[in-house]
């Protein structure tokens, strides 16, 4: 017998709940790369990829500066590798800045 189980609808924030989560995720992790350390340029990535159904949710986002966020989209996998420094600090949906404005 096979079973097929049912997708579950994932909720769609507005752009201003996502920020919101998006600055929470960094004040969680302490404004670093959680893989490398590093305190800029940083993104917030889904753990588990929306195209898999990961949530918008805290326990599925992790920071990540930007060139370990594009290893780990590259590879799947993290590295450890020099990280490129930018100045700013962007979600993955734009600009947040670590002011207390978001």
């Amino acid at each position: 017998m096979t079973t097929v189980f049912a997708k579950h609808r994932r909720i769609k924030l507005t752009p201003q709940a996502y920020a919101q989560l998006c600055r929470r995720v960094l004040d969680r992790d302490g404004w670093k790369c959680q893989n490398c350390g590093r305190a800029i340029a940083l993104q917030v990535h889904h753990l588990r990829y929306r195209s898999a159904l990961g949530d918008d949710d805290i326990g599925n986002l992790i920071t990540l500066c930007l060139s370990c966020h594009e290893t780990v989209h590259r590879t799947s996998a993290f590295s450890t590798k020099a990280c490129r420094q930018t100045s700013t600090s962007v979600c993955s949906k734009g600009l947040i800045a670590r002011s207390d404005s978001v």
